[in-house]
This record gives C-alpha cells, sequence and structure tokens, in this order.
C-alpha cells in the first residue's frame, strides 16, 4: 500500500487511473449543510467498484464525469499540493439546470486496515477532507 499511497501523492492516481470524479464528489453536501457530511472515503474499495465504472474525460488536471442517463456532469481539477502534503481540488457540478457549482476541497491521502469477517485484514487507501470551501454558482446559459 505505499506505493499506492505515494502514486496517490504523487499524481493523483490509483493503479494509473485518475481518482473518479464520482469519488470526489461524493464529498459534496447539500447548499443547506455547513460543509462535507462524508469526509473520508476508501479510494482501493472504490477502484474496481460498479458505482465508479462509467468512463471519464481527462483533459489535464481536469477529470470529468458524466451522469449516464442524465445531462448532468462533476468534474474536479487539482489545483496543485501544499507544503504539507495537502492536494487542493476545485469541483464544479451542474445538476441538469443552469448552474454550475464550484467548490474547493482539500484533502490528503494515508493508509489504513480494514478487518473483514472470518479474521482477514485489508489494506485501505484513504482519501480524507480536511477542509473544504464554497465557491457558489455561476449561472450560465446551460449547464448541458
Amino acid at each position: 500500500m505505499a506505493a499506492a499511497l505515494a502514486e496517490a501523492n504523487q499524481s493523483f492516481t490509483y493503479r494509473g487511473k485518475p481518482i473518479h470524479p464520482g469519488f470526489v464528489m461524493g464529498f459534496l453536501g447539500w447548499l443547506s449543510d455547513d460543509g462535507p457530511i462524508t469526509v473520508v472515503d476508501d479510494v482501493a474499495a472504490a477502484h474496481d467498484a460498479n458505482e465508479y465504472s462509467d468512463p471519464v474525460n481527462v483533459n489535464g488536471n481536469r477529470v470529468r464525469r458524466h451522469l449516464p442517463g442524465t445531462s448532468e456532469w462533476l468534474q474536479y481539477e487539482r489545483l496543485g499540493t501544499l507544503s504539507d502534503g495537502t492536494h487542493v481540488l476545485e469541483t464544479d457540478s451542474c445538476g441538469g439546470g443552469s448552474g454550475v457549482f464550484t467548490e474547493l476541497f482539500f484533502v490528503r491521502f494515508d493508509t489504513d486496515k480494514r478487518y473483514e469477517p472470518g479474521g482477514g485484514v485489508q489494506d485501505r487507501l484513504l482519501m480524507t477532507v480536511v477542509g473544504s470551501y464554497a465557491h457558489g454558482a455561476v449561472t450560465t446559459e446551460s449547464c448541458v
């Protein structure tokens, strides 16, 4: 798992693929809430999950996911890494209307173990939100 942690911290990828935007967007809370509700997830477990199996569009540091069968999309752009290893992500989301909602997330990677029934132990690569800042909405003609 040390190699996976190094890869995530260096290139924001896991097993050579960008961290899926759907996974990152799982951190988005409701506008009426004060920040994200979900603050940590297991990147390794999500990597081969059906929930994140749809294709993504990669354009430089920007990774976008169109939700199948809808006009909704989610994307993030890795803006950089702070001196303490915290990654800065700018996220944009469109729910199919006329607004694109933008938020900054500050995330870190770490490793841990998950204990399974029967005594098995599985390594985990965790991505944790250590801070967030909602920019607000940018109104457009259409975000389709």
